[in-house]
């Protein structure tokens, strides 16, 4: 009678060593992302994007462009996406990735036509703060397994055209000594609601050893004027996304806020957090 129980418990072991032996391991891929210039030699593209695009896996490379993508047995089929502010975008099959270990993936540069000179009508400028301007002790992050995490906050000015004067997030709590974040801008997919195509054509990336307060963004030196409703986003570049934690208002999102847990991943609505991010714009209407 007493044996019964130690055979049911190595029978289960022994299924459980089975499921193991049989699972298949993920897949490493690893490499190196350079950007081209016209007429230059490639230079490693730092923070360059890399995931599988709509399955939630990616990644972002380092300060020398190095990566490493683990991905699922299951997706062994799919295509990995590089991409760049600035850069056209290039997709690679994951077979092949795993078949030339170290491979060098070379973005060329996207041309950027002169931008528009935007001269500011005379008359009275009209300053307004879109999004949240009270900072909160309460804070929340995204939870990722890999660099490029991302939140967003969706702007929503009185009148257009409008310049961006600049961006501002919470830091609740930043226990490390320094750290970085990347801003970016998107404009609204008219289909989903959620950010769609980038509105920047650089990196803009935030240094900053700050504890706690406002991290403040000066964009007036870009000229950068919207005229449609617009997201600005902040992209954590290390694969702990819990530091720096970001301010939240309310324990629910007001429909303004979206998420993704990684590079090149899904947007979705961030339910569960109404983060503390706003963006001061400048519209300029007739002399009064």
């Amino acid at each position: 009678m007493m044996q019964r129980p130690f055979r049911n418990r190595l029978f289960f072991l022994l299924l459980l060593l089975a499921a193991s032996a049989s699972s298949t391991p993920d897949l490493v891929v690893r490499g190196r992302v350079a950007g081209q210039q016209a007429g230059n030699q490639p230079q490693p593209l730092a923070f360059a994007n890399i995931g599988i695009r709509g399955r939630n896996v990616g990644t972002t490379a380092d300060e020398a462009g190095r990566f490493q993508l683990s991905i699922p047995a299951a997706l062994s089929r799919d295509s990995v996406t590089f991409s760049a502010l600035g850069y056209y975008a290039r997709t690679v099959a994951v077979a092949t990735l795993a078949a030339h270990p170290d491979t060098l993936l070379v973005l060329p540069a996207r041309p950027q036509a002169l931008p528009d000179v935007s001269v500011k009508a005379a008359g009275q400028p009209r300053t307004q703060v879109l999004g949240k301007t009270r900072g909160s002790s309460v804070s929340g992050f995204v939870v990722g397994k890999g660099g490029g995490a991302e939140i967003a906050r969706l702007m929503q000015p009185r009148r257009f055209p409008v310049f961006l004067d600049q961006t501002q997030v919470y830091i609740t709590r930043n226990q490390a000594p320094s750290f970085r974040l990347r801003l970016r801008l998107y404009a609204r997919d008219p289909a989903t609601g959620r950010p769609g195509a980038d509105l920047l054509h650089e990196s803009i990336l935030i240094d900053s050893s700050l504890r706690q307060g406002w991290l403040t963004t000066d964009l007036r030196s870009y000229n950068l004027q919207l005229t449609e409703p617009f997201f600005v986003a902040y992209e954590w570049l290390e694969a702990d996304v819990n530091n720096p934690r970001i301010a939240i208002q309310g324990t629910r999102g007001d429909g303004a806020v979206f998420a993704r847990a990684v590079s090149q991943g899904q947007w979705g609505p961030a339910h569960d957090f109404n983060w503390v991010i706003n963006a001061q714009v400048t519209s300029y209407g007739p002399a009064q």
